[in-house]
């Protein structure tokens, strides 16, 4: 396996565990249906891990709030999130 392929595989089982979102305390259950969450589904908070989505360079480390909502075609609704 490339170490493109391993690197996209390891970021693809972080990005579905569980977690204990930062801004409100809920404990968060990873996803059964094959997508993953990226947010607080209670408060909507996300945290700034990325730079671009899925490849966790992101040194910031801060919550983001959610400041909007866009439709793209293939994935549908999506939240647009802004570092607080």
């Amino acid at each position: 396996m490339s170490l493109r392929l391993r690197e996209q595989a390891i970021s693809r089982k972080t990005e579905n565990a569980a977690f204990v979102c930062e801004r409100c305390g809920i404990f968060v259950h990873p996803l059964t249906t094959g997508s993953y969450r990226n947010h607080c589904p209670s408060c909507l908070t996300s945290k700034h891990v990325d730079e671009r989505p899925g490849d966790r360079r992101a040194r910031c480390g801060g919550l983001m709030k959610a400041v909007g909502i866009d439709h793209r075609s293939g994935k549908g609704l999506m939240l647009v999130h802004r570092c607080i």
